[in-house]
């Protein structure tokens, strides 16, 4: 059954299970990028946040991203970059590259 959301989506999605830094307040905290897209992210981070919160992410290998977090659950959080959408489409061609590079398939 497809989920109502993937329609919604604009960015395809990539899992992978790389490395982050969550700032907030100048503080860092180490996470772990369960998908990312040119439009987002989704981290499983213990970090303690709020849902409309401004942070900057540092990715393992696509560099910093200022974000706001856009949901707080169990599992983790999603982020919602906050750059200008030529970015996001720069972003979502490096994402495709990588997953290329690596023989990986969307989400």
């Amino acid at each position: 059954m497809q989920d109502i959301n993937d329609e919604k989506r604009r960015w395809k999605r990539l899992k992978t299970g790389s490395s982050a830094d969550l700032v907030i307040d100048n503080t860092s905290y180490p996470a772990r990028v369960t998908d990312i897209s040119g439009g987002g992210v989704s981290l499983e981070t213990q970090t303690p946040c709020q849902n409309g919160q401004l942070v900057k992410l540092d990715l393992e290998g696509f560099g910093d991203f200022d974000a706001v977090i856009i949901r707080d659950q169990a599992s983790g959080l999603a982020l919602e970059f906050s750059h200008a959408e030529d970015d996001q489409s720069s972003l979502q061609e490096d994402i495709d590259s990588f997953r290329r590079e690596n023989d990986l398939e969307w989400d």
